[in-house]
Order: structure tokens, then sequence, then C-alpha cells
């Protein structure tokens, strides 16, 4: 992960950047208890799928989706900033195709795809977030039918 190095950061904003790079750290290696550490149970989460459950329960739903639907999952910040109470990432995804995602049959393949992050944290814990992942990119990489966006 990158920082950069000539950024001054307040002891507030060090402990958002370590808290936001132990979740990924948490979240590569399956241990899903960084969600009760890191996340607030009222937590707002801007970046959700039509669906998805509120509040924490959006991380569990979320964290269980992927972890089933891709195996060998590598989730690396390439740069996380540090803002006030805002942290802002960008993040490489990296996972092979083993179960259904969002009705795909599970293909084998190996996916890589990006998103960027806005997380906003109280107390070391994320409050709020905003996100946006490149699901198109993500969909057509499983093979999946997109309609008329493929045309564009």
């Amino acid at each position: 992960m990158q920082q950069h190095v000539d950024a001054v950061y307040t002891a507030a904003e060090e402990r958002n950047l370590a808290a936001v790079s132990r979740m990924y750290q948490c979240w590569n290696s399956g241990d899903q208890g960084f969600i009760d550490e890191f996340i607030s149970p009222n937590v707002v989460n801007h970046a959700l799928p039509p669906g998805s459950p509120p509040g924490r329960d959006s991380f569990v739903w979320l964290y269980e989706v992927y972890r089933t639907a891709f195996a060998d999952t590598s989730d690396e910040p390439e740069e996380l900033l540090a803002d006030g109470d805002k942290v802002i990432g960008r993040v490489r995804h990296r996972g092979r195709h083993v179960g259904e995602f969002f009705g795909v049959l599970a293909t084998g393949r190996h996916v890589e795809y990006n998103s960027t992050y806005i997380w906003r944290l109280v107390d070391g814990r994320v409050v709020e977030l905003w996100g946006d992942t490149d699901r198109l990119g993500l969909l057509r990489q499983l093979g999946a039918h997109v309609g008329l966006l493929e045309a564009a």
C-alpha cells in the first residue's frame, strides 16, 4: 500500500489509515471479526448494490457474497490518503470465480477490477462509506451478458 511520503497526518488521521489497512488485512486473511471491530453498527453504506441489508449487516452480507463467489481473494489498497475524518483509497480486487455471483454461475475465471472508496471514521470505526466499483468490468470478465451496455 502506498501513502504519500510527503504527507503529514494528525494522530487521528494516522489511526484512521491504520484502521482501513487493518480491515483489508483481515478481509484477505478470512477474518470476519474486522466487521465488529472496525464497522459501526449504524454505518451508512452508500456503495451497496440494490437489495442489500442496511447498517453493519451490509458488511456481513457483502463479505459472505464475495467470499462464497471468489476464492484466492486479494483486495489490496494501492493508495490510501487521509483528510480529517475521511480515508480515500484506490483498491485492486483479485480472485477466482468459484461460486454464484449475482446470478452468474461459477466460471473458474480469474478476475481483477478496481474500486475507489471514501471511508468516514469516528474513533477508528467506519460510520459512512461511499464507493465506486468497476462492476461492469467485473461482470464482463465473468462473461455475463450486460445488455445494451456491451454495445457502448
